[in-house]
């Protein structure tokens, strides 16, 4: 069986006794990025609906390599190939965001997904970076454009008075 190649930057002695050991390094591909930006942004999200309730949104399971298993459940539960990896409902639209790499576009049937959900009315970003998935969400309108927090009105609700907490 052969082992995953190691860095290049390990010492030679470190990587002798982690071949003794049994460990191996598996390199990072861009699927393996993505997945981690993936869950990065989920985690965002999750955060952000704590603070707010105006919103709904669906993540793609964020696993690396896929296999046809896993894809075999996510037909069976009405998934299309090609369909974004992030959908954001809010005041009754659609916003899907389709995460990527830095370099990486996306393929022949995501494009065309992205094309029939943006002919049903929908919004398709396609974000490479942490800093690309915070303009999209100030494109949808989760956070505030100028500050890139939450707006007052937001964190207040409509119902709580201005000026402190009241009991």
């Amino acid at each position: 069986m052969r082992g995953y190649p190691t860095r290049a930057s390990a010492s030679p002695a470190l990587t002798q006794a982690n071949a003794r050991a049994g460990i191996r390094r598996r390199r990072r591909t861009h699927e393996y990025e993505e997945t981690l930006q993936q869950k990065r942004h989920v985690n965002i999200l999750f955060q952000l609906r704590q603070l707010r309730g105006d919103f709904t949104f669906n993540a793609v399971n964020p696993v690396p390599g896929k296999g046809k298993a896993a894809a075999g459940l996510a037909k069976g539960m009405g998934a299309r190939k090609g369909w974004p990896d992030i959908d954001i409902l809010y005041k009754g639209r659609l916003w899907c965001i389709e995460e990527k790499v830095k370099g990486e576009e996306p393929d022949d049937d995501q494009c065309s997904m992205h094309g029939e959900i943006e002919a049903a009315g929908g919004t398709v970003m396609v974000v490479d970076s942490d800093t690309g998935f915070w303009a999209a969400l100030e494109r949808i309108g989760l956070i505030d454009a100028d500050t890139g927090l939450l707006t007052a009105a937001d964190c207040l609700g409509a119902d709580k008075p201005e000026g402190g907490d009241h009991a």
